[in-house]
């Protein structure tokens, strides 16, 4: 049971799919588990790169009479290599874990940032799980436990139950209610090896996270990627114009929390956004991205898709609400054609993730945080083909703590 990862720490587009594939395929003495965040990622890429080294992994299919989560468990309980999603992980029950655990599987899990998320319950369900003694909480680590009572897959508090078994589900300190979920550290016991491809671990939510669990790490051995960060970065520096037009800059005045979620829904009024929405259009028009699918632009989705709660409208016909793409996207292709990104969010770790972390003692960054999250972004727009890209950075703090990440000198 290690409590001791490896890293495959690298940028984008360094080419760490194929160089962890590859690596698979070379050690095939215990089965491999390799997680993704994206279908796309998990089943057609992860097929296609497996074969190429001359492996065969095993997904679930729409075709099967079985559920996904059930396929995943024969595959896991045959000993063969298999692919899925991060969310699809999330689902496993105690039997997949025991069959990770009796094969003795490496995990490989693709991407770790959100894997620390809130987990939203209305606070009578919540009164109502502890008044019964359905639900405990562990005073020292926050986890969350279930009695142990039977409960079927379709009943309400279901979701609990199953995060509960999976030892997915936190509670902060502060307040009983805050509570997050957490890839399972269950699974990460139980593998032969885990090993987490990402970039910038450390300090990152994930590491602060695991290191409250007594989970170390170091870099893999005998991974090599196409090239290296330095060199990545340096490539990077090449392909981006920064487009910083009066509106841009306009947009950039005011509080370093200017742009942020609560910004966008709470404080400001609707003339303030159309600012930022105007400033949005004119990078558009500057760039000469005349087709919706050369644009990547994110905000707060309320924005964009309009529930209920919000009554703001964008009113710019120049802006297509297609080119939206959430700020946590990531392992996907999909927008590889977009030659301009335009990131008018502020980001900030979830209230509840921050609080849980900071009550048990972590001192989370912010900027590192913000600076992971912008990286993966971007990363989803034409760039990743090593191809030249206008962005346009409206909140000041972002744009601050990515340029000075893009000058300074990663140490190897």
């Amino acid at each position: 049971m290690p409590t001791n990862l490896e890293l495959l720490d690298s940028l984008p587009g360094t080419g760490k799919t194929t160089a962890i594939f590859k690596y698979m395929s070379e050690h095939r003495q215990q089965p491999w588990l390799y997680l993704s965040p994206a279908a796309s990622e998990a089943y057609d890429r992860a097929v296609e790169a497996a074969a190429n080294f001359e492996m065969e992994i095993y997904i679930p299919t729409e075709e099967s009479d079985s559920t996904k989560t059930e396929q995943i468990l024969e595959f896991l309980e045959e000993g063969f290599d298999v692919a899925c999603t991060h969310n699809l992980m999330l689902r496993f029950t105690k039997k997949h874990i025991e069959a990770i655990r009796k094969h003795k599987y490496n995990v490989v899990c693709d991407e770790t940032l959100d894997l620390l998320s809130a987990y939203n319950i209305e606070k009578d369900d919540f009164d109502y799980l502890k008044s019964m003694d359905l639900i405990s909480i562990d005073q020292k680590t926050g986890r969350v436990s279930y009695d142990g009572r039977p409960m079927g897959d379709k009943a309400r508090y279901a979701d609990v139950k199953l995060l509960c078994d999976l030892g997915c589900l936190f509670s902060a300190p502060r307040s009983e209610r805050m509570l997050v979920t957490q890839l399972s550290t269950d699974l990460i016991r139980v593998a032969n090896r885990f090993i987490l491809i990402t970039y910038n671990y450390k300090n990152s939510l994930m590491d602060n996270f695991l290191s409250l669990h007594g989970f170390t790490y170091q870099n893999i051995e005998g991974v090599k990627t196409q090239t290296d960060n330095k060199e990545a970065k340096a490539r990077l520096a090449t392909l981006l114009t920064f487009i910083e037009t009066p509106s841009v800059k306009n947009v950039q005045k005011g509080s370093s929390t200017k742009l942020s979620k609560s910004w966008w829904l709470n404080r400001a009024s609707n003339e303030e956004k159309d600012v930022v929405i105007k400033a949005i259009a004119s990078c558009i028009t500057k760039a000469k991205a005349s087709k919706k699918q050369d644009t990547i632009f994110t905000l707060p989705k309320d924005i964009v898709k309009k529930p209920r709660s919000n009554s703001y409208e964008m009113k710019s016909t120049m802006i297509s609400k297609e080119s939206w793409l959430a700020c946590n996207t990531r392992a996907t292709n999909d927008y590889a054609d977009a030659f301009l990104a335009v990131q008018a969010y502020n980001l900030f770790p979830n209230a509840a993730v921050l609080a849980y972390l900071q009550d048990m003692g972590c001192k989370v960054d912010n900027e590192n945080y913000a600076l992971n999250m912008l990286i993966q972004w971007l990363w989803r727009g034409c760039i990743r083909k090593g191809e030249p890209m206008h962005v346009a950075l409206l909140s000041k703090r972002m744009s601050v703590i990515f340029k000075e990440w893009l000058i300074s000198v990663d140490l190897e």
